[in-house]
């Protein structure tokens, strides 16, 4: 494990217990079945290249929210918010004033 050979040199990451608890949360944290139930308008946005979380999992989300507006940003990565700023910014204002 990656924390393991990290603290065998002397390196202990900061947050690991923050880090551990995600993990945790992600694994055992189920919502899918009331997303159904949330009635506000809502954006589902995802980076097409998005390798930490799979850009199906936002389509999945996207087909159980009724109404939910779903936006790829093509050759988006995880952090497309920031690497593709302008187009993320311009679809959040777009869904916004809509």
């Amino acid at each position: 494990m990656l924390v393991n050979l990290l603290c065998r040199f002397g390196i202990t990451p900061p947050h690991i217990q923050g880090h551990l608890r995600q993990i945790g949360a992600v694994r055992d944290y189920e919502t899918q079945s009331r997303l159904h139930l949330i009635h506000a308008p809502t954006l589902v946005i995802t980076g097409t290249e998005d390798k930490l979380v799979a850009p199906r999992h936002s389509e999945m989300i996207a087909s159980r929210i009724p109404y939910a507006k779903l936006v790829k940003v093509s050759g988006g990565s995880h952090a497309f918010f920031i690497e593709m700023s302008d187009q993320f910014n311009r679809e959040i204002l777009e869904f916004l004033i809509c």
